[in-house]
């Protein structure tokens, strides 16, 4: 089934794949469900643990993007996340115990695919190994089974049987055409003759005594801790920048590249030994005609068992150290451009690999990095700095519960105070939910205290403490009588709205006009000939209902009304329905409709292959730690 799903998803866009990627890549959390680590785990797949760590990171991933941070707090949206870790995790598991394999080829595409390691649209080297020496040497097998996972989801999406039947049937469904006319009664008109009673305002002020409230809010001092402001403090030695170049050589290096093709004898990972035998010999027949003169590029057409690199002679592109296996990359390392490799063993065989072309590392002298070293070393030391203070504001903090007016002194900070917030937030740091949760803790609101130290992203902490309190309280009648007269108005104006549209409904049900009736009350008379899938301008609600009204028939129309809220209310009259057979269809319709069911049941399909992977895990989830 696998082998089905890989060529399924030969000719897919990286879209499917990085929609399953780019959360986990960007956070490198999948990967500590494999790694294991001394977090908290909020959960376990088959003893696989998802660390306490790898949640919050997720989840403070969201919360710096543009995700409302009240839904993050809900327990709703926090299984949610979870889930999606726990898929990823059966995902990957399921892959790797059935033996798919991602090659060398199809790796080195997929990391060149990969926005993060872009700039300008191209692949750019240097931001490649920047992270494999962040993230060490196993980066690579890493995204290699990243890449698998989204192989997987890939391939049951994209192989979702479709049956002609249910083609056509969609296709007469969306393309079905609908020729009616209608009214809107809308209740503007009504408004400016609406008087409204202050006994009215005040009954309905009585009688919804929980409508009208402030919330309940807070005001707070706080200090921040920033780490871009400490970065313009620091101005850095000569010896200072010569340190810095020489231990970030890397950054000012264009890594040598090397242009390499291969062949590849695979190897199943449970053969014997006279099958290992048997295609290491081969290998080496092979290596022999090479070295005769034979065609690199036609003999690995013919011999490589890579079908990724096979019909363009093995190219695998220019490589970067660390994507390749480290047994290959070692032996190519020695070779001259034109040379071969003799039959090199990993674990997906032996490879005969060929440099093709070679350009060697070229480099920034000292003087051209120097203002970027003045950068690299100011940021070094604003951090350090940052987390002693951080560490010191937290402490005096807390050893001085009562006041910030210690730390303020000790880290020479200025206290700060923000506007009034309820806790859905307020404006600027008080809109980080953080922020929120921590000023209506208890230990802050009721007893006063100063909240720990929060952390807003990786390059801020602030401290704060309540300084004034609101309690949640009934809105005065004075502050909130004209928001109540416009509501009475609005309704009273929307019951003569429907009162209307019913009595021109009553008449065309008694034989009058609808054209007639528009004219008698002063309304526009529209003409509507629509499909579902091109509804025109014409309101969704009434879209809904014409659909939904029997086909009429003979020559008799079929009348309907419409209650559209605080948009009125419509009256139609259904003249004629035209279905379209799949012959009539055009190429646009048809795409679209192959799109959607596409989509539909490759995302059942999808959904069905994780439901099984469920249902034979041992899932223990632990809510208390999320």
């Amino acid at each position: 089934m696998l082998s089905a799903i890989r060529d399924k998803t030969q000719g897919i866009i990286a879209t499917f794949i990085l929609a399953l990627v780019i959360i986990p890549f960007a956070l490198w959390g999948t990967y500590s469900y494999f790694e294991g680590g001394s977090n908290v785990s909020v959960a376990e797949v088959d003893g696989t643990e998802i660390s306490q760590q790898t949640y919050r990171i997720t989840i403070d991933q969201l919360l710096a993007s543009n995700i409302n941070p009240a839904l993050l707090q809900s327990p709703e949206f926090k299984r949610q996340v979870l889930d999606s870790l726990i898929d990823q995790t059966l995902l990957v598991r399921n892959a790797i115990e059935q033996g798919y394999r991602i090659g060398d080829a199809e790796l080195v595409r997929f990391i060149r695919q990969i926005p993060q390691f872009q700039r300008e649209g191209q692949f750019d080297p240097l931001l490649y190994e920047a992270a494999l020496r962040r993230e060490g040497a196993s980066f690579p097998e890493r995204l290699r089974t990243l890449h698998i996972a989204g192989q997987i989801q890939a391939g049951l999406m994209e192989s979702a049987f479709l049956l002609p039947a249910d083609k056509e049937a969609l296709i007469r469904l969306w393309s079905e055409q609908r020729e009616f006319d209608y009214v809107v009664v809308r209740p503007d008109r009504f408004i400016s003759g609406v008087r409204v009673a202050e006994d009215a305002i005040k009954e309905y002020y009585d009688l919804h005594p929980t409508e009208f409230r402030t919330p309940e809010q807070v005001r707070v001092e706080y200090l921040e801790l920033s780490l871009a402001n400490l970065a313009g403090e620091f101005e850095p030695t000569e010896a200072d920048l010569r340190q810095a170049y020489e231990e970030e050589q890397g950054r000012f290096l264009t890594p040598e590249q090397r242009r390499v093709s291969h062949i590849l004898f695979e190897v199943a990972v449970d053969a014997k030994q006279e099958d290992v035998d048997r295609v290491l010999q081969k290998a080496r027949d092979i290596e022999a005609q090479l070295r005769n003169g034979g065609d690199f590029a036609a003999l690995a057409k013919e011999h490589s068992a890579d079908s990724g690199t096979a019909a363009n002679g093995g190219d695998l592109g220019v490589v970067t150290q660390g994507v390749l296996p480290r047994e290959l990359e070692q032996a190519i390392a020695k070779l001259k451009v034109e040379e071969i490799t003799a039959p090199v063993k990993t674990s997906y065989g032996y490879h005969i690999a060929k440099l093709t072309e070679h350009t060697p590392a070229t480099g920034k002298s000292f003087e051209e990095a120097r203002e970027e070293l003045q950068k690299i070393v100011r940021q070094r030391r604003a951090e350090e700095v940052f987390y002693q203070k951080v560490e010191q504001l937290s402490n005096l903090a807390y050893e001085h519960p009562d006041s910030l007016g210690p730390a303020a002194e000790a880290l020479d900070l200025k206290p700060l105070q923000s506007d009034w917030f309820s806790r859905e937030g307020g404006q600027g740091i008080t809109a980080n939910a953080k922020v929120a949760e921590a000023a209506f803790g208890p230990d802050v609101l009721h007893d006063s205290r100063n909240s720990e130290a929060i952390e807003l992203g990786t390059d801020k902490v602030v401290v704060l403490r309540v300084i004034g309190h609101r309690e949640a309280a009934r809105k005065p009648l004075d502050e909130v009588r004209a928001q109540i007269q416009t509501r009475l108005q609005r309704e009273q104006a929307t019951a003569e709205t429907n009162k209307l549209g019913g009595e021109i409904y009553a008449s065309l049900l008694g034989g009058q006009s609808l054209e007639q009736l528009a004219k008698a009350n002063g309304l526009n008379l529209e003409r509507a000939q629509i499909t579902r899938i091109d509804p025109k301008q014409v309101n969704r609600q009434i879209v809904t209902a014409v659909y939904k009204a029997p086909k009429p028939q003979s020559d008799t129309p079929v009348y309907g009304e419409v209650d559209l809220g605080a948009a009125g209310h419509a009256v139609f009259m259904l003249k004629s329905v035209k279905a379209t057979t799949t012959p009539d269809a055009d190429d646009v319709l048809v795409r679209r409709v192959d799109s959607a069911l596409q989509q539909r049941l490759g995302r059942g399909q999808y959904g069905d292959y994780l439901v099984r992977l469920r249902e034979t895990a041992d899932i223990k989830v632990f809510p208390d730690r999320l």
